[in-house]
């Protein structure tokens, strides 16, 4: 089910059973065929770990997903959310 116009500064929240991630990697542009396909290549090209996250493009759209407790992605398991958009600047830590 898409989620949309979800805003943060409104109040909107989401509630999930996964873990909060500890790392985030940009895998970049992915030329997979398939989504799935996409996502298992940056997840093996970024060795991401347990508990990680990656921002990943595949085709015109973004994709971030959350790899859970098990290593590999898991499409049953793990979660794959497409950004449509994002009214908030994300600053990294110096």
């Amino acid at each position: 089910m898409p989620l949309h116009d979800f805003d943060s500064t409104q109040g909107d929240r989401s509630s999930s059973s996964l873990t909060m991630p500890k790392v985030l990697v940009s895998a970049g542009l992915q030329q997979d065929n398939t989504l799935i396909e996409a996502v298992t290549s940056a997840y093996a090209q970024a060795s991401l770990g347990v508990h990680s996250a990656l921002l990943l493009s595949w085709g015109s759209k973004t994709y971030l997903s959350i790899n859970n407790q098990t290593p590999g992605f898991s499409a049953p398991q793990d979660l794959v959310l497409e950004i449509a958009g994002s009214i908030q600047t994300f600053q990294t830590a110096v």
